[in-house]
């Protein structure tokens, strides 16, 4: 429904015709329509990607939304989300359409300065994913109370387990019992520093077998 403003101007629509305001006053466009054209290959594959790219990193949001903000000082959902699937699209995806595919080894769940992790060992012990690293809390961009971040994705199920520790232990684990035995969950970390204004980029430890 359109509603007058004065003699000329409305706001709304009137038939095919949307009045708006603009910073330069009042203006008349045209009511956009729905394309009878059917999509080209083109644009099927620039679709087919995108999903392909949010079909991976949406189990991840939880982790992309502080591991993404936090460089850039905000803590903005959305461009935080915009920022990691823009790195997958441009450094993760591969294929030829329709069967594209993600490589996990560049994927980013976060992104930053702060010192990553020297890792010594990873592996399953029963029920717990363990991962074990040097400390490194002597050396530069490296803090004792540093949050370490540990995600074991089971990309076929759609399902993501998170642990935090901190960086002065050298070790953690990770409960992945509610994982079916088999299942392939691929490994990343990250670290973050006390309140997450600070991360490093996240590293990719591999693919283990539950």
């Amino acid at each position: 429904m359109a509603k007058f403003n004065d003699s000329f101007a409305f706001s709304g629509t009137i038939g095919d015709l949307v009045g708006c305001n603009g910073p330069f006053g009042f203006y008349v466009r045209s009511r956009p329509r729905k394309s009878t054209k059917p999509p080209s290959v083109k644009q099927l594959a620039a679709r087919e990607k995108m999903k392909t790219v949010m079909d991976f990193l949406s189990p991840l949001r939880e982790l992309i939304h502080l591991g993404f903000a936090s460089p850039y000082g905000q803590h903005n959902k959305t461009d935080a989300m915009n920022r990691a699937v823009s790195h997958v699209y441009h450094n993760a995806l591969g294929g030829e359409y329709p069967h594209f595919e993600i490589d996990p080894s560049n994927v980013r769940l976060s992104q930053g300065t702060l010192k990553g992790l020297d890792v010594d060992g990873i592996g399953v012990d029963g029920d717990q994913l363990r991962l074990r690293w040097g400390p490194d809390a002597d050396r530069k961009g490296a803090f004792n109370d540093d949050q370490v971040y540990l995600v074991a994705y089971n990309f076929t199920g759609r399902f993501a387990a998170i642990a935090a520790g901190y960086r002065i232990a050298g070790n953690m684990g990770l409960d992945v019992a509610p994982e079916p035995v088999g299942s392939r969950l691929l490994v990343y970390v990250c670290v973050g520093d006390q309140g997450d204004k600070r991360f490093s980029n996240s590293q990719f430890l591999g693919t283990i077998e539950r």
